[in-house]
């Protein structure tokens, strides 16, 4: 990611976003890659390789993280728990909570 003039560059292995005057959520771990992409929808993909997936995830994106196997989102008034498959995501749980930041 890169920021310049109130803009964020992030690009994927298959596209590139724009972002104004906000820095998306972002993580990398175990070869999983996620990108918030609007602000409640974001990218996922494998250094591996495979599909890019794209979810919308019904709330606003304020953190994440992620896993080979786990995606979790949170907004401050909800966690929601993802299963990564190779060509899917399975939403597994969703958890209510008032987190402050």
């Amino acid at each position: 990611m890169r920021q310049k003039d109130g803009f964020v560059t992030a690009r994927t292995n298959h596209c590139g976003y724009i972002f104004e005057n906000r820095k998306p959520c972002s993580a990398f771990n175990q070869g999983v890659g996620v990108i918030q992409v609007d602000k409640d929808r974001c990218v996922i993909e494998r250094s591996a390789g495979g599909p890019t997936l794209q979810i919308e995830v019904g709330i606003k994106i304020e953190g994440l993280v992620v896993d080979s196997r786990h995606l979790v989102i949170w907004s401050g008034r909800e966690i929601k728990i993802f299963r990564l498959f190779d060509e899917s995501v399975e939403l597994r749980s969703e958890i209510p909570c008032r987190a402050k930041y």
